[in-house]
């Protein structure tokens, strides 16, 4: 069982990424959190295998609980759930120096495809190591 935690300042995109994972029986939704600072409470306490956070957050963005929770050396993979296309965007690679494994734009609809894709996203990078903070370059690697 992967155990997640949501962290989204959205009620919307956190129920819709609950949803989409609840059928899944070897994926938990452990916890939600609005804030970044919250989230960094609720990993400490669940202890999550996976921390899915969206880039925009308010009080403390998303980098910043990334950078935090690396600091505290907080085993989670950390997967970033963008607005925007994750393709070689300054916000991305930022997440990714900071620790973050992987990112993902966010699902626009509960479609079966986005459920699926989803899914495999958090399956797929769940057997990663959690990563350091890193240089850039390390974090864009080969």
């Amino acid at each position: 069982m992967i155990d997640v935690l949501i962290c989204g300042d959205s009620l919307a995109m956190r129920t819709r990424i609950s949803r989409m994972l609840a059928p899944e029986e070897d994926l938990r939704v452990v916890g939600e959190t609005a804030t970044s600072q919250d989230c960094v409470s609720k990993m400490y306490a669940l202890r999550p295998h996976v921390l899915l956070i969206d880039m925009a957050m308010p009080l403390m963005d998303a980098l910043s609980c990334i950078q935090e929770a690396r600091r505290r050396r907080m085993p989670a993979i950390i997967l970033v759930i963008s607005a925007t296309s994750v393709a070689e965007t300054s916000e991305t690679l930022e997440a990714l120096s900071a620790g973050a494994t992987a990112a993902l734009a966010r699902p626009r609809s509960e479609s079966e495809a986005s459920r699926t894709e989803l899914a495999n996203f958090v399956r797929g990078n769940y057997g990663r190591p959690a990563r350091p903070r890193s240089s850039l370059a390390e974090a864009t690697g080969p």
